[in-house]
């Protein structure tokens, strides 16, 4: 795949001031922390090492158009008790560059089993993603159930399939800016409407990071996470904790959870209260709290 030298950014100026943000945020990161680059068949990837080797090792996938910056308020809680890598997944925003597209579920698959595998885990490893990143931990514990601890999947984009609003509104921010801009506080409704000065300070720039790497990187295609038949949820052998808040937007959090209880009892479920997929930012700490509960009961 022949590249430029800005590659995977639409200019050289796009990618200088996504860099300058991207780095300015990085030093914004609540804890010491390491960046490494692991090489694979996709091209390179970043991840972000934080907290103490002897830990058990937790590693973080974020969603669609954001990358590792975004676990920045649940690090220090996380790396307190595990060892941390928080990745900028490939073929989106952040440091990881491609040189080939993953273009299905295999190819993401793939492409995270070669993160792990060069990370060099000797033990099995405890998995949290969100949104694109709960979709794509399911899709790898179906083919690498022996090299997983625990699964922590917050808001999947496999449960169901997203709803109807979703696309539309999708569809309709990609004519302009400001209609993007809605979307994302459509999306993120609670943390906007938060009575915490702070939360609704982070949201607004959390979209706006989000519009950023849109406007730098290089349009992609965007892979529909497709939704776990009956047979692949109930396969999922790991224990796991899925974390819904109560007013999701992609789909409904009522018929998430009653497909669950139905299909896959065994799967742990937590409500969110105030929360939607905002929830890493609208109950952070909630969160945090339900997901080191979770892990740590049987980790000890």
């Amino acid at each position: 795949m022949l590249t430029s030298s800005f590659h995977p950014f639409r200019s050289e100026r796009a990618k200088k001031r996504y860099l300058e943000h991207y780095n300015r945020r990085k030093h914004e990161w609540p804890n010491q922390s390491e960046d490494i680059t692991i090489t694979t068949s996709f091209g390179i990837t970043n991840v972000r090492i934080s907290g103490n080797e002897g830990k058990q090792p937790l590693l973080l996938l974020p969603g669609y158009y954001t990358n590792s910056l975004s676990w920045s308020n649940n690090i220090l809680a996380f790396s307190t008790h595990y060892y941390t890598y928080a990745v900028d997944n490939i073929y989106d925003i952040g440091l990881s560059v491609y040189t080939r597209k993953p273009k299905s579920p295999d190819d993401y698959v793939q492409w995270l089993n070669e993160v792990i595998t060069e990370l060099n885990i000797h033990e099995r490893v405890n998995i949290l993603g969100i949104s694109f990143g709960g979709w794509l931990a399911m899709k790898y514990a179906l083919r690498h159930q022996n090299q997983i601890s625990k699964l922590v999947l917050m808001a999947p984009a496999s449960i169901l399939p997203l709803c109807m609003e979703f696309y539309i509104r999708g569809a309709m921010g990609k004519l302009n800016k400001q209609l993007f801009r809605s979307f994302f506080y459509w999306l993120f409704e609670d943390a906007g409407k938060s009575n915490n000065e702070s939360i609704r300070k982070e949201m607004k720039e959390s979209v706006e990071e989000i519009l950023l790497g849109m406007e730098c990187y290089q349009r992609k295609y965007e892979l529909p996470p497709n939704v776990l038949t009956d047979s692949e949820l109930i396969s999922i052998l790991a224990p796991t904790l899925i974390i819904i808040g109560e007013h999701e937007k992609i789909y409904s959090a009522e018929s998430a959870i009653g497909r669950l209880n139905r299909i896959a009892p065994r799967i742990k479920i937590a409500v969110i209260p105030n929360a939607g997929h905002d929830l890493l930012l609208s109950q952070t700490e909630l969160v945090n709290e339900i997901i080191l509960k979770f892990l740590n009961v049987e980790n000890k």
